[in-house]
């Protein structure tokens, strides 16, 4: 597995951090003053965290954990993660809390999360699909993980920027969370839709 770099942008210019990360990278979290996570998977095939606070690295390798495929952070000091199980295809969600990641739920084996958002420690959502490719919500209430509404197709990304508004994203729809029930607005974008942004309800980006 060749190495990773990481770079930071600082006022008009990238710096590079290390070019010597050991990690096929695949999910990047930055929060303020510096805070940063980098996830993925070694040649190992065990997953790992890259912490980078300031100028200086951190790396946690997590056990049972194959590779780490969405993060989000709604503070600096709680986090969540999608991880695969090491051996399976199962997926499931890894919480950071108190300094270190512990796993939480696993999904069953015919769902598959593909991605997160939190807007608070008490309020997240991942999103996903089952073997018919429709898709699948849960949301997490503080305490646990639950199974939410469902869509007529799998949902590819999600993002949560307070804990009144939801946004998803299908393969051609945007669905927006409302009452409990997410309402699907046919895009037809003639491709397929990966990535939502809302940085406040109502506006925001999808691609």
């Amino acid at each position: 597995l060749q190495k990773a770099a990481i770079y930071r942008y600082s006022g008009n210019s990238w710096h590079l951090i290390t070019d010597t990360v050991t990690l096929r990278i695949g999910a990047v979290v930055a929060l303020q003053n510096g805070d940063s996570w980098f996830s993925g998977y070694s040649s190992s095939g065990e997953a790992k965290m890259y912490h980078l606070n300031g100028n200086t690295i951190e790396v946690t390798s997590l056990l049972g954990v194959s590779n780490i495929t969405a993060m989000s952070f709604p503070d600096h000091a709680h986090g969540w993660a999608i991880g695969i199980k090491t051996g399976s295809l199962v997926t499931q969600t890894i919480r950071f809390q108190g300094g270190s990641w512990v796993t939480e739920f696993a999904a069953p084996s015919n769902q598959t999360l593909l991605s997160l958002s939190s807007s608070t420690q008490n309020s997240g959502w991942a999103v996903g699909k089952d073997a018919s490719n429709a898709g699948i919500t849960y949301h997490f209430d503080g305490v646990s993980w639950s199974p939410g509404p469902g869509t007529s197709e799998g949902l590819r990304a999600v993002h949560h920027p307070d804990v009144n508004h939801a946004y998803a994203v299908g393969s051609n729809s945007v669905y927006t969370l409302a009452v409990n029930v997410w309402a699907q607005e046919p895009l037809n974008a003639g491709q397929l839709l990966v990535a939502v942004s809302f940085p406040s309800p109502g506006t925001g980006w999808v691609g």
